[in-house]
């Protein structure tokens, strides 16, 4: 083995096992996972080590491709592309498509926002469906920077600089969903590197490389540009994403603990059991303001 053999082993080596370490640290071991797949570098690097992993963590695996129908025919294609990988993986899968053009006219979100609002209610209805254990996510820590630097702009305060967490839930009517990121400390550069050594071909989105969409123009354009005096701006967002994430558990448990001292609630059984909610106002005013403002 020459040494750009090995260092192409080590690579892979280093991936599966920091994705094996997630899944453990999180106790997602003997669990049923719908797999998100678009087929890009991220999320056919997610699937293959996923794969690679499945038996030793007894792992279930479900794949879901949604088609937005936003590049008819290229997005069939797509769709056509992720259907013979979850074939090739010997995986139930569920493959849905929508019309977002025309939906998107409806609706006073962007373009951008419609889809994932799309996307996730079809991760989140194959879940249950499926009853399974977690949606498993591809997003990398590019994912991560561009998630906090919008967040930034949006003036989100802490709890948008946590940006997104390895693993979260989400509540939707009865369900609750768990999502998990277990490459959220991966490089999307590790990922183009892993297929290329994988001799995965991954899909190209050409709509990646426009500016409109705030995400692409942060993408490709802003963090691009701050890479001229900051080298390591994405790995820095990615340290303030984590430290936020600590502040704020540390906030949550002051919040817990000063939650029964300035919050009554009363159940009313003459108004369908009605649940009224009261602060009162003069022990909130006497606390810190940031824990009034959470409260």
């Amino acid at each position: 083995m020459n040494i750009e053999e090995k260092d192409n082993s080590l690579l892979v080596q280093k991936l599966q096992t920091r994705v094996k370490s997630t899944f453990e640290e999180f106790g997602l071991v003997r669990t049923k996972l719908i797999v998100a797949v678009s087929g890009g570098a991220d999320s056919q690097t997610l699937l293959d080590i996923l794969n690679s992993i499945k038996d030793e963590l007894s792992l279930t695996l479900h794949g879901a491709h949604f088609n937005h129908g936003l590049r008819v025919p290229d997005s069939d294609y797509d769709a056509k592309i992720v259907e013979e990988l979850f074939k090739k993986y010997h995986m139930k899968y569920n493959i849905e498509s929508a019309s977002l053009k025309n939906i998107f006219g409806t609706t006073s979100s962007t373009l951008e926002t419609t889809a994932r609002q799309f996307r996730y209610e079809f991760f989140y209805k194959i879940a249950a469906q499926e009853t399974a254990d977690a949606i498993v996510l591809g997003h990398t820590s590019d994912d991560q920077a561009e998630t906090v630097m919008m967040n930034i702009f949006r003036g989100t305060g802490l709890q948008g600089l946590q940006g997104m967490k390895s693993f979260s839930t989400r509540q939707k009517g009865k369900h609750s969903f768990a999502l998990f990121r277990p490459l959220i400390s991966t490089s999307h550069e590790e990922n183009l590197s892993y297929c290329k050594i994988s001799n995965i071909r991954p899909l190209e989105d050409p709509t990646n490389s426009s500016l409109i969409p705030r995400r692409n123009w942060i993408r490709n354009s802003l963090i691009q540009d701050v890479k001229n005096f900051y080298p390591n701006i994405v790995p820095s967002l990615n340290r303030l994403a984590t430290m936020s994430q600590d502040d704020y558990k540390l906030i949550e448990e002051l919040i817990d603990k000063e939650w029964n001292s300035v919050v009554s609630d009363t159940i009313y059984p003459s108004l369908n059991s009605h649940l009224s909610i009261s602060l009162k106002i003069k022990e909130v005013l006497s606390l810190n303001p940031s824990i009034q403002k959470h409260l």
